[in-house]
């Protein structure tokens, strides 16, 4: 398995940290949330590749105790939303086509539990995107469900058609992996750079079933604000303030 981690993005809405890659911030000592991610991928004997732009150096600066990570660069991160991240790591879709591989995608920003691979590998869905039901209210980006598979989807989708909130992790099939493609292609050539990777799927689901998998109480979270960043601290016990970690960056 191969897996396309994306970390260009500038992360505005983290105000309060606008020198670092919001996947670089602290959890423990000498440890960020990229790294406890290559951790996982690494222990799973996953191979990485890393999609890299705003702060490139600072993100290979905190993976510096995992060489095998492999780099790809958008220097057009801020004029291209995912989607161009997606892109630059094309010839890594087309290698996984080769050799039958299936692909991990997900955000850099996102603290996540490797019990959480498991759970997303046992599913034999050509895509299956994570998702968490406790949070259809309050969260982000809102999926709705016919049957276990993404029907409607947006962060403005209405309350009522809410079932659950997406994690910004999933994953698709060696043999999904030319539709994507093709699809991806299709986007880019028709000069969508304001999309997420993730539309690709989202405009495939009508005809290729996209399935949603619940984490089931399993802890994660995206830091899109700092108070999402104080959950993962609290979550592992770490008797610090948010505001303070994003001041100094380090623990």
């Amino acid at each position: 398995m191969k897996a396309i981690i994306m970390a260009a993005g500038v992360g505005s809405r983290l105000s309060e940290a606008p020198h670092n890659p919001k996947c670089t911030l602290p959890i423990g000592p000498g440890e960020s949330i990229i790294s406890h991610t290559m951790g996982i991928l690494r222990k799973r004997g996953v191979e990485p590749h890393m999609v890299i732009g705003y702060e490139r150096n600072k993100v290979r600066s905190a993976l510096s105790a995992y060489p095998e990570v492999q780099y790809h660069e958008n220097p057009f991160y801020r004029i291209t939303n995912s989607i161009g991240s997606c892109w630059q790591a094309r010839s890594v879709i087309i290698s996984a086509i080769e050799q039958g591989e299936d692909i991990l995608f997900a955000n850099a920003d996102v603290y996540w539990t490797e019990d959480l691979l498991q759970a997303l590998c046992s599913v034999p869905d050509e895509c299956t995107m994570l998702c968490d039901k406790t949070r259809a209210k309050t969260g982000d980006y809102f999926f709705h469900l016919d049957n276990g598979y993404i029907s409607a989807y947006g962060k403005k989708l209405p309350v009522e058609e809410r079932d659950c909130e997406y994690t910004g992790i999933a994953l698709i099939r060696a043999s999904f992996l030319p539709v994507f493609l093709g699809r991806l292609d299709q986007l880019i050539w028709k000069e969508e750079y304001g999309m997420w990777w993730e539309d690709v799927l989202y405009r495939a689901c009508d005809v290729h079933p996209v399935r949603a998998l619940d984490v089931d109480g399993r802890f994660w979270s995206e830091v899109d604000y700092i108070g999402d960043y104080q959950r993962i601290l609290d979550y592992l016990c770490i008797n610090r303030r948010a505001e303070d970690l994003l001041c100094s960056s380090s623990l």
